[in-house]
Order: structure tokens, then C-alpha cells, then sequence
């Protein structure tokens, strides 16, 4: 482009050199310059328009070819022409499984039904609630191990602290077969239900191993306790409270039972020994339901 520029403007200088020679032309110059001018426009539009021209027409070769090659497929390598994928991908996508909710009460008038259970002295249990129509269930409070029964637990036997009279009635009958027998050096304590009197007496036999004393008494709910006491130097029977067997109720005893201090005082002294070892092993027995001489009436014990 530039080099026709220059051929352009050494012919226009020619022009001029051509015109300036020639003397008395005047006319013609002038005539003449006009038309090297309208030639130099002409010349100079031309190569504006040249200009344009070559600016445009590549960058519209190119878009032609970017477009051609964008509307033609691409080839694959040899590659993948060769070996094929062995696993197509394949779009994945994760839900979540819809888990049914539970009947509501307005699908279903429940009618409830409990079909827990109580559980054990050992094992708790629980209340479990079902609907009888459409088995839908509802757990309840968890209940905690205890005895069960009226007068001794049904599970184990123990005797129920509600009822410690009855209730140790009850465990000699069904667990001890009627009488619980407990043998020391000194003799032979018989426990025995209530036999002839109420479902809430106890009744106690102690006999010595010689024999030379005997020894019965009955606890009553009420708190009252009937002894009777027998050894060589007499015997006597009675009614009391369980509060006045105390520590001095032997020498109390005696001193009704005879009137010889001495035998006043072999009595009480008998009494004494055997009154002490009978309770002990009475209280030996029902601490193992939990229960004391005071759970029967005893105070000084």
C-alpha cells in the first residue's frame, strides 16, 4: 500500500515539472492542474477504498473458515476409534427413598389396646398401645421392676412390706411348707403360720434340747403379742404389747409367774435366754424381706 502511494505522488510531481515548462499555457495550465487534481482524488479515494478493502477481507476469510470448520463434525483420534469405552457414562442421579409416615388420627379413629406387659421383680416392662383396627402401635412409659402380688410377690415370693403379717404367712405356706424350722446350739425355733387363729398372726415355738423350757408367742397386727413361758421353777401366760418386751419384761414375768425370789430369778434369767434367742432368729428371718422386730411391733429390738 505504500508503495502505490509513492508511485502516485512521483507521477503528480512529473505533472507539475510538465506544466511549469510549458510557457503562455496558462489556460491549459490551469485546465491541466484541475485535472491532476481530480485525478490525485480519484487516485486517493481509490486507495482508501483498497485499504478498506484488505483490512476486511481477511478477517472475513477467517470467520468463513471458523464457521466452516464449527459446522463440520469432528473427527475422533485413533484412539477412541480404536478402543471403545468399555463403561458408557451414564448420569446418575441419588433420591431419597420416601419413607411412609405414620397413620395419623385423622386416617384412623385408633382404638387403643395394651398389649405390654407388667414386667417383673427382676425385669421392668412396659406399656405398649395398639390400634385393634389399623395395628398402628405407641410406646408408653417404661415400667420399673417390682413385686407383684397381693399378700407375697407372685415372681419370687417375698413377702410385700404392705402386708408383712399376711404376707410371711403366705411365704411359710407356699415356700417353707407350712413351718420354717431353725436349729442352734441351744434348741429348736419352729415358725409356724397361723394355724388356728387369723391370716395376720405369727406364731412362734422355741423348745430347748433338753426340753427343760418351752417358749410360744403370737404377734397379732395389732401390735399385741400373747406369750407363754415354762421352765422347773414354773409357768405363766400372758397377754402384752410388743412395746413392754423389753430388757427387764423377763424379771416383770417372773415376779407374776412365782413368788420365790430365788425362783424368781432362775425364771428370769431362763426367759431371758430364751426370749432373746427366739427373737434373734425371728429377726434374722424377716430381715430378708426387709423387714425388723419394729415392723411387728418390737421397740427395744
Amino acid at each position: 500500500m505504500k508503495r502505490q502511494k509513492r508511485v502516485l505522488a512521483a507521477a503528480l510531481c512529473a505533472a507539475m515539472l510538465l506544466l511549469c515548462g510549458c510557457s503562455g499555457q496558462e489556460n491549459n495550465l490551469k485546465e491541466t492542474q484541475s485535472q491532476v487534481e481530480d485525478s490525485v482524488s480519484s487516485v486517493s479515494q481509490s486507495a482508501s477504498a483498497l485499504e478498506t478493502d484488505v483490512k476486511t477481507q481477511p478477517v472475513q476469510q477467517e470467520v468463513s473458515q471458523t464457521s466452516s470448520a464449527a459446522s463440520q463434525p469432528k473427527e475422533l483420534s485413533s484412539a477412541s476409534q480404536a478402543t471403545p469405552s468399555a463403561q458408557p457414562e451414564v448420569e446418575t442421579t441419588t433420591t431419597t427413598p420416601q419413607t411412609s409416615p405414620a397413620p395419623q388420627a385423622t386416617a384412623c379413629q385408633h382404638t387403643f389396646h395394651n398389649i405390654g406387659s407388667a414386667g417383673t421383680c427382676s425385669t421392668p416392662g412396659q406399656h405398649i398401645y395398639e390400634c385393634t383396627k389399623c395395628g398402628y402401635t405407641e410406646y408408653g412409659d417404661i415400667i420399673p421392676p417390682e413385686h407383684f402380688g397381693k399378700y407375697a410377690c407372685e415372681y419370687c415370693g417375698v413377702p410385700l412390706p404392705e402386708y408383712p403379717f399376711e404376707g410371711l404367712n403366705v411365704w411359710l405356706e407356699d415356700t417353707a411348707g407350712g413351718n420354717w424350722i431353725y436349729e442352734d446350739t441351744l434348741g429348736s425355733f419352729q415358725l409356724t403360720p397361723y394355724l388356728f387363729t387369723e391370716l395376720g398372726d405369727v406364731t412362734v415355738y422355741y423348745f430347748t434340747a433338753d426340753g427343760s423350757k418351752w417358749l410360744d408367742f403370737t404377734l397379732y397386727q395389732n401390735g399385741a403379742i400373747r406369750l407363754s413361758y415354762s421352765d422347773s421353777n414354773g409357768n405363766m401366760s400372758g397377754t402384752w404389747n410388743c412395746s413392754e418386751i423389753d430388757h427387764n419384761f423377763p424379771m416383770r414375768f417372773a415376779q407374776q409367774a412365782v413368788s420365790d425370789p430365788q425362783a424368781q430369778q432362775r425364771m428370769a434369767e431362763g426367759l431371758n435366754q430364751t426370749l432373746n434367742s427366739s427373737l434373734e432368729i425371728f429377726r434374722q428371718l424377716v430381715s430378708r424381706f426387709g423387714f425388723t422386730l419394729s415392723t411387728y411391733g418390737f421397740t427395744a429390738w
